[in-house]
Parts: C-alpha cells; sequence; structure tokens
C-alpha cells in the first residue's frame, strides 16, 4: 500500500500504515455505516447485534452509523436496533449521502477509515494530497466494521465474533 500509494503521490505526500500496527494489531480510528448499501436496514441491525452489550472502546475509535431512509431509521427505532447502537457508544446520525462522497465523517489526516459505503472517490474521502494531507480508506462489510468497533478500534473480521444474529423483521 504504501509503494502504491508513493507512486500515485509521485512521493509528495508521505504515507505509512506502519504507525497504525500496534503490538501485530492493526488499529483502525473510524468506522463508517452508511449509504444506500451500508446503511440498509439487514445491515445496521447486524451490526446492533454484534455490538450489542459491548463498548466502542474510549474515543480512540469512532463509529457512526448513518440509516439509508428516514423509514429505516424509524424502523430501527421501533425495533430496539437503535438503542443497541446508542449503547455502545455509537453516534446514529439522520439518513445522509455525504459518507459517500466526502462530505460527513471526513477521516482526519493520517487517520485510518473503514467504510461501508456505496463509493468511494478519490481525493474525497479526507484526502487532499496536494495539500500534504492523506487519510487511508477501506471498504468493507457492516458486520466486520461492528467486530472491529467491539473490539476497539483492532481491525477485526466478523467471522473472529460470536453473536446472537436473529432474522431482523420490519413492521409491515
Amino acid at each position: 500500500v504504501e509503494k502504491k500509494a508513493a507512486i500515485s503521490l509521485d512521493g509528495k505526500v508521505p504515507f505509512t500504515l506502519k504507525n497504525k500496527v500496534h503490538d501485530g494489531k492493526l488499529l483502525v480510528d473510524q468506522g463508517i455505516i452508511a449509504g444506500c448499501a451500508g446503511g440498509g436496514f439487514e445491515n445496521i441491525c447486524d451490526a446492533a447485534d454484534i455490538l450489542k452489550g459491548h463498548s466502542i472502546g474510549d474515543d480512540a475509535f469512532t463509529l457512526s452509523v448513518y440509516p439509508a431512509s428516514t423509514p429505516i431509521y424509524m424502523e430501527l427505532a421501533r425495533n430496539g436496533k437503535l438503542a443497541d447502537l446508542l449503547e455502545t457508544g455509537a453516534i446514529v446520525k439522520t439518513a445522509f449521502c455525504g459518507p459517500c462522497f466526502g462530505a460527513g465523517d471526513v477521516p482526519a489526516n493520517n487517520a485510518l477509515s473503514i467504510r461501508h459505503t456505496t463509493r468511494n472517490f478519490p481525493n474525497r474521502e479526507g484526502s487532499k494530497p496536494g495539500n500534504g494531507q492523506l487519510a487511508g480508506v477501506i471498504l468493507m462489510d457492516a458486520r466486520s466494521i461492528a467486530a472491529t468497533a467491539r473490539n476497539h478500534g483492532v481491525l477485526t473480521s466478523a467471522a473472529d465474533v460470536s453473536y446472537d444474529a436473529p432474522k431482523p423483521v420490519a413492521r409491515t
């Protein structure tokens, strides 16, 4: 990744992930579950189930969730998943397309962000290489983002955590 960044940026902006590795584990600064795909009802319910009864940590890692629509947000409130997420320390925001194009929850310079969003446009996710600013963004599924949040920002696959996975049901 560092070699590709150096080539892509003509060596003008330093980029490393080595400072994100502690005791052999990759630490992530931010998680975002959002957009038309990531902010879907089932994805958010799965994330809530993985996080239920856990804390996302001590603010070294942040998690923001943007439901894809107001009806999804309302159903999450009705079925209790919204409360489950908020109890973990996650922030649940209104339906907004911003995280997909870098207008909401933009990662800080040198931050590493994991996102389940529909799009990842170059130079929009907190990156302004022309100004010497660069953030790392990894696209991944909502369940693994929740598993990472549950593990206080240590990159974790959803396959590595156990949780009750009831089938989410939306009222009609």
